[in-house]
């Protein structure tokens, strides 16, 4: 379950946020929320998770996740490759 220290290190993304999109900051917060429990799923333990967020990913084209957490996009191709990885689709 994601704890306060969890929620802090999510805060602090979003205090981070460069770009301005189309969705509200409460949707932001839900997304990175919904992002971190299913890092916590995929990884089993939360601090994997944080781990592989500072990783280069090959499903993101070699990119740490966690820069990609700073617009609404990003978080959704975050999403989606945690998913694959979930399903084991590594393609």
């Amino acid at each position: 379950m994601v704890n306060f220290i969890d929620a802090v290190f999510i805060a602090s993304l979003y205090c981070k946020k460069k770009a301005k999109d189309d969705v509200t900051e409460s949707e932001y917060v839900s997304k990175l929320m919904q992002i971190a429990i299913l890092g916590e799923e995929v990884f089993g333990r939360i601090d994997a998770f944080h781990r592989w967020l500072l990783l280069p990913a090959y499903g993101l084209q070699g990119q740490m996740p966690v820069k990609l957490l700073h617009t609404i996009q990003g978080a959704d191709s975050v999403a989606e490759e945690l998913t694959h990885i979930a399903y084991g689709d590594f393609s």
